[in-house]
């Protein structure tokens, strides 16, 4: 930043002085993680790009991504006319949940899913909440596929990380996400 000034002169010998007042605006773009579920700072476009090659995510021009594969991610933001690019997150979280709890697990497959998946426990499941990544509950439509295994259709959920709560006769509860595409 600063004021600049420059003496041109032409072939007749007259001269001109020219006088640069320059401005420079800081942007501090920044990225918060949890797991799969980032958000950037604000800004006036977002787009969302795959490392380490930073092609573009289709479709994630939001300040919030929910990364559905493993991998590394980076935003590229504008603001006021001004560009600039994250660094890359690396997202390793995702995949089939197995998280032991008292008794026994909780087994959420296909992770990710774009339909229903398949809730497995070693004991028997008395109830299930389901929350999305703000911890509102979602309405959770279950079919026993036998004593240990349920289904939960998901057709209705928008896209995103959810977070599963189960619940076995005898209190214990486990735990468990998914991400729906």
């Amino acid at each position: 930043a600063g004021t600049y000034t420059h003496l041109l002169q032409n072939y007749l010998g007259c001269d001109s002085l020219i006088t640069l007042h320059l401005a420079v605006k800081n942007f501090n773009l920044s990225v918060s993680a949890n797991g799969a579920f980032m958000i950037g700072s604000h800004a006036d476009s977002y787009q969302w790009l795959y490392c380490p090659s930073l092609q573009p995510v289709i479709g994630a021009i939001h300040d919030t991504f929910n990364a559905r594969t493993n991998g590394s991610y980076a935003l590229a933001a504008i603001v006021n006319g001004c560009a600039d690019t994250s660094g890359c997150i690396p997202v390793t979280s995702l995949g089939i949940e197995q998280i032991a709890n008292n008794n026994g697990q909780l087994v959420v497959y296909p992770n990710p899913t774009n339909q229903s998946l398949v809730l497995s426990c070693k004991s028997l499941v008395n109830s299930i909440e389901v929350a999305n990544v703000l911890g509102q509950k979602i309405k959770a439509a279950i079919t026993p596929l036998s004593t240990y295994d349920l289904r939960l259709d998901t057709d209705d959920y928008p896209s995103g990380i959810y977070f599963i709560k189960a619940t076995d006769i005898n209190g214990n509860v486990r735990n468990a996400k998914f991400v729906k595409e």
